[in-house]
């Protein structure tokens, strides 16, 4: 995976969700149905779309699901393919269930399962890359561990008085 397509990513990501919906301290900020698109484009003596990214919210069972898809356009597939699925499930006030990562970038491919405890302090991972063994670790840590999209929906959640103290924070 080269820098070019993985910054390519997490600019998609971090923009589809950064501009969802507003900071809210109380009710959470997202709620079923929300969605979010984003084009990528690229300008330089031509104009061309260069990745489509969706964020959108569904519900599943009694908790929420944030599927984020990233996908090149048909005229940058024939030069350099992206189709990346980043899907999150998390209880309503933000505990993470499970993750699944799933990326084919170029010649590049990754799939990754994450599963927690029901305090989210154990992490169990499954993953698979291109050209390396099946990885099945465990994490445990006292502090609650998130995921990336987890992240950034519990911080919409936060009261912005509150990120003034520190606290420690695991990211996977």
């Amino acid at each position: 995976m080269t820098r070019f397509s993985r910054n390519l990513t997490l600019s998609a990501l971090f923009l589809t969700l950064a501009f969802s919906c507003p900071l809210a301290a109380q009710e959470p900020p997202f709620q079923y149905g929300a969605y979010a698109n984003l084009i990528l484009n690229f300008r330089h003596r031509i104009k061309a779309d260069l990745l489509h990214a969706r964020m959108e919210v569904s519900r599943e069972d009694d908790d929420y699901r944030a599927v984020i898809t990233a996908n090149t356009t048909r005229f940058w597939d024939s030069i350099y393919s992206v189709s990346d699925t980043f899907s999150c499930r998390f209880t309503p006030d933000v505990r993470p269930v499970d993750f699944i990562r799933n990326v084919h970038e170029g010649d590049y491919w990754a799939r990754a399962l994450c599963t927690w405890n029901e305090d989210a302090s154990l992490l169990r991972l499954q993953g698979d890359k291109r050209n390396r063994p099946h990885r099945d670790t465990t994490y445990t840590d006292p502090v609650m561990i998130r995921d990336l999209i987890n992240v950034i929906f519990h911080l919409r959640t936060v009261d912005p008085d509150e990120l003034m103290e520190p606290k420690p924070y695991l990211m996977i």
